[in-house]
């Protein structure tokens, strides 16, 4: 799996690309690649893009603990998750942000950046 962490200072967004087969371990990097950066700031927005994933390898229970986690971001600020909907584990994805949902995130789904 790869991960890579970029911050946009002017557009106050933290963008996270994920690639190849995503674990437990992969977000919990994700999010200390995020909190490393020289700026990082729990208000910044954050885009998710999942279009190279090829596999998840979370148990949904998993998922549901991960979801519950506390989040980094203030409360309200937006996540965007990119997913190809057709993609085979995009079901498992969307029983993660369901999860995340559920604890008052706001987090949307979308299949293009246009």
């Amino acid at each position: 799996m790869s991960i890579r962490v970029a911050i946009d200072r002017e557009a106050r967004l933290l963008r996270s690309t994920l690639g190849g087969t995503v674990t437990l371990l992969d977000f919990l990097q994700g999010r200390d690649l995020a909190r490393a950066h020289p700026d990082w700031s729990p208000s910044l927005r954050h885009l998710l893009d999942f279009r190279q994933v090829t596999q998840v390898d979370m148990s949904v229970e998993t998922l549901r603990d991960l979801a519950a986690m506390k989040s980094l971001f203030d409360p309200g600020t937006l996540q965007v998750v990119v997913l190809d909907a057709d993609a085979p584990h995009a079901q498992v994805l969307r029983e993660y942000l369901r999860f995340a949902g559920a604890t008052g995130r706001d987090v949307r789904i979308v299949e293009t950046l246009d």
